[in-house]
């Protein structure tokens, strides 16, 4: 529900509203490809986006929800991971490795948070033709220029975003908290919060359908 929020904003704020039903039963399929194909989310935002597409939106108001979607969805993870390195570290539990891989990581959210912001809706022209040679990088960047600059940069729908993307850490962490109560063991919400977005942090990276392994 929370996933479905955040593209029901953007259709809402661009004047092409999709019923809260069918954007639910999309966000179900995104979970799902994201976790067959790990790519940090955007397999299956590439989902959304043709399914919605396909139901008339707009590409500028679709791609507009891609770059908010991604541009939260970071933004969200770079919070969250901040948190639990802040928990783990007044703990006295920090790994040296996995302080490097959350840095590494978090900068690299900063860096994709801002730069689709920055690339959506340029006009297109000099850079797509400098990467004409990077046909992936290419294809990419048209696709970014495709948005509504209005809408993407929109902080009424980028900041309800990025609260989305908090509740939807949120209610990851209390189905892992619920599930270690229902085993009958005991443990802090602030402890398995920053357990949780370790694993995730490293699901995330990794390779494997579902972090199999790594979470």
């Amino acid at each position: 529900v929370a996933q479905a929020a955040i593209w029901s904003g953007v259709s809402r704020a661009a004047r092409h509203p999709v019923p809260l039903g069918p954007l639910y039963a999309l966000s179900l399929a995104k979970l799902f490809v994201d976790q067959a194909l790990p790519s940090a989310g955007l397999s299956g935002t590439i989902v959304m986006a043709r399914s919605l597409e396909d139901r008339g939106v707009p590409r500028a108001v679709v791609m507009a929800a891609v770059v908010v979607s991604i541009a939260s969805y970071y933004s969200a993870y770079v919070i969250s991971i901040t948190v639990a390195l802040v928990i783990t570290l007044v703990r006295h539990q920090l790994d040296p490795l996995v302080e490097l891989v959350a840095v590494l990581f978090a900068l690299f959210g900063v860096v994709m948070s801002v730069a689709v912001l920055v690339l959506s809706g340029r006009a297109p022209g000099a850079m797509s033709r400098r990467l004409s040679g990077l046909r992936p990088l290419r294809s990419g960047l048209e696709l970014l220029e495709a948005a509504d600059r209005r809408l993407s940069r929109d902080p009424r729908c980028l900041f309800p975003a990025i609260a989305c993307q908090l509740a939807i850490v949120l209610l990851d962490t209390a189905t892992m908290w619920a599930l270690i109560q229902a085993l009958g063991a005991s443990a802090s919400p602030e402890g398995v919060f920053a357990s949780f977005m370790v694993s995730s942090l490293f699901r995330t990276v990794g390779v494997l359908p579902g972090g199999l392994g790594s979470f």
